[in-house]
């Protein structure tokens, strides 16, 4: 399912995604839009998945902020894929200026298959989980972690995590669909669940939508 929540800004990673009928209908210039002002949720590395691709922006080129990224590592428009995801990138882990660990990530299959997904948040036991789900944790984060599973299609894991997760996935399995994952933390305030990421849509139209941690820059690409 897909779940979306109101909530006050958190300082951590920035989710932006566009999802449409056919990649024609990509504007370049509002997700942008959406990149330029997530770099406020971090500046560590930045990326996009484009048509099955990375392209990922770090500091040791002066690309880790979108607004430089955008214009140094030009990446393309879709030509094949009708969605397109995008990631800020507020480290919470080791090494947070390489591309190794700038989201998204692709985990592949041998039989040509992958998924791609980023992620916002942090979990606390992934290297509990990596060994309950058999996946290697070696030289990975958290997040790299969690979205292997993923690939697994282990869903329990989402149900198993102690930390918090937005998540935004592609997967060529249903290469129609663009997954949102919004999660609720498992610590209650005075009974209440507490939404754990923010994460907003504008459905600019019957055949296109535009996804973002900030509902801000979602205003500021409206007709």
């Amino acid at each position: 399912g897909t779940f979306f929540f109101k909530n006050k800004n958190v300082l951590s990673c920035g989710l932006l995604a566009w999802v449409g009928a056919e990649p024609s209908m990509f504007s370049r210039d509002k997700f942008n839009m959406l990149g330029i002002a997530n770099e406020e949720r971090g500046t560590h590395s930045c990326g996009i998945a484009i048509d099955g691709e990375l392209f990922k922006g770090v500091e040791s080129n002066s690309t880790n902020r979108w607004n430089r990224f955008m214009v140094k590592d030009y990446y393309p428009d879709p030509q094949q894929i009708p969605v397109v995801i995008g990631h800020t990138r507020h480290a919470t882990s080791p090494r947070p200026y390489t591309a190794e660990n700038a989201h998204p990530f692709k985990d592949e299959e041998d039989n040509g298959n992958y998924m791609i997904g980023a992620h916002n948040g942090v979990i606390r036991n992934y290297e509990e989980l990596a060994s309950k789900y058999n996946v290697d944790s070696t030289g990975k984060i958290d997040s790299q972690v969690l979205l292997e599973i993923l690939s697994k299609d282990k869903t329990d894991v989402l149900l198993d995590y102690n930390g918090a997760a937005a998540l935004l996935i592609y997967s060529t399995n249903d290469k129609e669909t663009l997954w949102v994952f919004k999660g609720e933390s498992k610590n209650y305030t005075m009974g209440i669940p507490t939404e754990e990421r923010p994460l907003f849509f504008y459905q600019e139209s019957d055949n296109s939508m535009y996804i973002s941690s900030l509902a801000g820059s979602l205003h500021s690409i409206c007709k």
